[in-house]
């Protein structure tokens, strides 16, 4: 433990120059990576903010939001086995790891400049009535997910992080369309509008959140053109009409984290994309006209070739 840990270390202290580590609560490794995450002490009611639920990187590790002393912060929670990685002889394994830590301490850094500049934001309760704050909700993470998957991008094992990224876009994206076809079947027979925007509004944020963790990859490698990343990724998008979608999503992320601060105009500004998400797949939010949150309606699918509609 005592030599994991001193090579932990000098890695966290090589990244100080480039990043601001003042929000980094500490680095988890651990044996039981989903009993760590449950069993964190977030020390807020995660039940009042999408904050609760960590940030997932890859397979075995993630960012969790924690409060220290009042201060939040950010815990990193890494598979013990990426620990193993790094005095081992396997160099390739030892860049992925290095790519993770930075993925986390990257976090950690974006934190500090969403705290400078709307001190409190992250952890505010979201009122249902809160119609964009409740649709920030499921872009929160993928902004996040931009910004760390870019920084981590030139550590190392950029071409296996690009193929997971792209491996888990497609997943993804065939899972989250499944869910909100079969919660519009269910939907059509009771009419149960809250179970409905539940399972879209999850499944627009995981949509948003494994495009923007792919784009801000390729990016921070130089690929700013989507059209020639993996052909799959390329169907995968065009097959739920989401091509010149991404290609804008691409941009507006790149603008957001061009700015030097921000208001909470400019994260709200990006809501548009989940809402956008959810249109290939029939379903239309907006903001109650009377203020009382989030209205939606689930289109019954097109007809297949050959039927008609009655």
């Amino acid at each position: 433990v005592t030599k994991y840990s001193e090579t932990v270390q000098r890695v966290v202290n090589a990244l100080r120059l480039g990043f601001n580590l003042d929000l980094l609560d500490g680095i988890t490794f651990t044996t039981n990576f989903q009993a760590a995450l449950n069993e964190l002490d977030h020390e807020f009611d995660i039940n009042t903010t999408p904050e609760g639920v960590p940030d997932h990187i890859a397979q075995g590790a993630a960012t969790a939001l924690v409060l220290c002393g009042n201060v939040p912060k950010i815990r990193i929670i890494l598979n013990a086995k990426y620990a193993v990685s790094l005095v081992e002889e396997e160099t390739r394994d030892a860049e992925a790891t290095v790519h993770l830590i930075v993925s986390g301490i990257a976090q950690a850094d974006t934190l500090g400049r969403i705290e400078k500049a709307l001190p409190g934001f992250l952890l505010e309760p979201i009122l249902t009535s809160d119609h964009d704050g409740v649709l920030h909700c499921a872009v929160r993470k993928a902004l996040r997910a931009y910004r760390y998957a870019r920084d981590s991008a030139n550590f190392g094992a950029d071409d296996l992080f690009e193929q997971e990224f792209s491996k888990y876009l497609k997943a993804t994206f065939d899972a989250a369309y499944a869910n909100i076809a079969k919660a519009k079947e269910e939907h059509a027979k009771t009419s149960d509008f809250p179970k409905l925007f539940e399972v879209s509004h999850g499944a627009a944020a995981d949509i948003l959140t494994s495009a923007a963790r792919l784009i801000g990859h390729r990016h921070g490698m130089g690929k700013f053109e989507l059209s020639e990343a993996d052909p799959s990724v390329v169907s995968a998008f065009s097959a739920h009409q989401l091509s010149s979608w991404a290609e804008i999503f691409s941009k507006d992320l790149q603008r957001f984290w061009k700015k030097k601060t921000w208001t909470r105009c400019d994260f709200y500004s990006l809501n548009i994309h989940a809402e956008r998400a959810l249109w290939a797949s029939g379903v239309l939010l907006w903001c109650d006209p009377n203020g009382k949150g989030t209205m939606i309606m689930a289109a019954p699918p097109l007809p297949q070739a050959g039927e008609h509609l009655g």
